[in-house]
Parts: structure tokens; C-alpha cells; sequence
């Protein structure tokens, strides 16, 4: 008696297996990507929820577009080489989530774009501007106590910029948009619910 063998299953002719390890090796790339940039702490390249309200503004800081929004605005220039930087930007990119709507938080890589800082006094990175949200320079009720520096025309004393230099904490800077009158609830709720 002979015996047949059966092939069970269907039949994957080769173009098809071809595109589905294209489609296998492309996903598992996307994926592997993104976890290491996550990994790096890298600046998220996504588009955030609100438009005008995203974080990464290297390219596209227009301080009108900006200021058309209504909102307070902290410019923070440094760069994602920079360890200070490095430190701050998980902690800016989830307080700009946090506030969004009411307050708006951009980050500018002066290693990738230098020409954006050219109306800005910018002697060391990071540096954080602070601006209300009718354009006019955040003024600290208290200067002395603020360690912020308070850029000033020399012959009116017109004040121009509000700036802080160096690593600045998420504490400073939801006191600073309190005082500008930015409802800081939501932002201290949802660093309370990541610290559980």
C-alpha cells in the first residue's frame, strides 16, 4: 500500500513572504527607534495635541505666531547635547503637556538652528524666557529673590526680557506662571500622579 504525504496549510508564494518580512522588519524598526529615543531622553518629535502649542520650536520660533495665543510663554534655548539640558527636557516637555491650552512652554536646540536666537541675549545654556502673555516680559513681584535677570533698556530702564540661566526646577517655574495667572493644578496633579 502506498502512502501519500499531505501538505497541509496554504501556499506562500514568494513575493508575498517578501512583504511580509519587509512589513515585520519595518514595524520592529519603528519600534526599536522609538524606544531608544525615548531611551536617550531624546526631545519628542511628535506633534502635540494643541497646534502652535509644540514643544520642539528649533525651526519654526515665531514669537507672534506665538504670542497670538494668548498665553504666558517660557522660551528655553540649550541643546540635546547639553547635560543641563538633558536633564530638563522630559520634565519641560510634560509641564507644556500639562499646561496646554493655558500656558506654553518651547524648546529651541541652538546646536541644530542658531540664527532663531538672534533677538535674544543668550550667554550660556540653557537659558529660560519668561513672557506674559500680552507679549510685555514677565516682572517677578520680589527681583532679589527671583534669581532672575531682568533685561533692561540702560538709558529708559524700559524692561525687555525676563530670563534665568542655567538648569531651572518645575517648582521655580509653575511659581513663575502662577504669578502670571496660569491655573497650575492640572501640572501639579499630574506630577503628583507620576511620582505614585
Amino acid at each position: 500500500m502506498n502512502k501519500k504525504s499531505v501538505k497541509t496549510g496554504r501556499k506562500i508564494d514568494k513575493s508575498s513572504l517578501a512583504v511580509y518580512i519587509v512589513t515585520t522588519l519595518f514595524v520592529l524598526g519603528l519600534l526599536g527607534g522609538g524606544l531608544y529615543a525615548n531611551f536617550r531622553n531624546r526631545v519628542p518629535r511628535v506633534i502635540d495635541s494643541l497646534p502652535g502649542f509644540e514643544f520642539n520650536a528649533t525651526k519654526n520660533l515665531n514669537m507672534k505666531k506665538i504670542l497670538k495665543h494668548k498665553v504666558p510663554v517660557m522660551v528655553t534655548f540649550g541643546t540635546e547635547e547639553d547635560y543641563m539640558t538633558q536633564q530638563m527636557l522630559p520634565m519641560l516637555y510634560d509641564l507644556n503637556q500639562a499646561l496646554m491650552g493655558k500656558a506654553m512652554i518651547k524648546f529651541v536646540d541652538v546646536g541644530l538652528d542658531q540664527s532663531v536666537t538672534a533677538e535674544f541675549p543668550i550667554a550660556t545654556i540653557p537659558t529660560e524666557f519668561f513672557i506674559n502673555a500680552d507679549g510685555s516680559p514677565y516682572k517677578p513681584v520680589n527681583i532679589q529673590d527671583s534669581n532672575l535677570i531682568i533685561y533692561a533698556e540702560e538709558a529708559t530702564g524700559d524692561h525687555y526680557w525676563t530670563a534665568h540661566e542655567g538648569m531651572i526646577s518645575k517648582e521655580k517655574i509653575l511659581e513663575i506662571f502662577a504669578d502670571m495667572g496660569v491655573d497650575i493644578s492640572d501640572a501639579i496633579e499630574s506630577g503628583e500622579s507620576s511620582q505614585k
